[in-house]
């Protein structure tokens, strides 16, 4: 919680002394998620993005996630589901009128609920095994990051552009989506 108290505050202080910049852009987008160990979904996002200048910025943004399948036994339905808050900050090596690619890191507060299939091995002569299932929630905070390809549309505030990240709910989770954006 103390993490999470900083990082909030860190946020709110950045985005106060680099007001005078600019106003910054609202994203949002839908991308395919996979998790370990074979779980498919999707996940949508929406952040907000403030420049620092033309080659940083710094994003604060919701995520909501939600794989499933079965993976190892079709006897039960394993899936994850995930709401996380995201802070990253973006490094831009490309940033032109038209064009953007993005690179970013930062940090991933996950509160999740999860099922999981495990094997429990009968000792007979077949050897045989069943399957028992574990369903947990819980919170989980770790490193993401996340690279981008912006197309901002001549002579308007809108933008389009696909999307790749890697973050952590109860494993680790890769998407690959499109996302749209407004310039405030």
């Amino acid at each position: 919680m103390k993490g999470f108290l900083l990082a909030l505050l860190l946020c709110t202080c950045s985005a106060g002394v680099f007001a005078q910049y600019s106003v910054g852009s609202i994203r949002t987008g839908v991308s395919y998620a996979h998790d370990f160990p074979g779980l498919n979904g999707y996940s949508i996002h929406g952040e907000f993005l403030k420049p620092f200048n033309d080659k940083i910025e710094f994003g604060m943004g919701l995520r909501y996630s939600n794989m499933n399948g079965n993976p190892r036994t079709p006897n039960v339905d394993e899936y994850t589901k995930s709401t996380n808050l995201d802070l990253h900050l973006y490094f831009l090596p490309i940033n032109t009128e038209q064009h953007a690619i993005r690179i970013g890191a930062g940090y991933s507060f996950a509160f999740y609920s999860m099922q999981r299939a495990y094997p429990q091995y009968l000792h007979n002569s077949e050897g045989s095994a069943t399957w028992i299932s574990t369903s947990d929630k819980g919170k989980n905070k770790w490193f993401t990051v996340v690279s981008e390809y912006e197309y901002r549309i001549p002579n308007s505030n809108l933008s389009a552009g696909i999307r790749g990240s890697f973050f952590k709910a109860y494993d680790g989770i890769s998407t690959l989506g499109i996302f749209g954006a407004v310039q405030l």
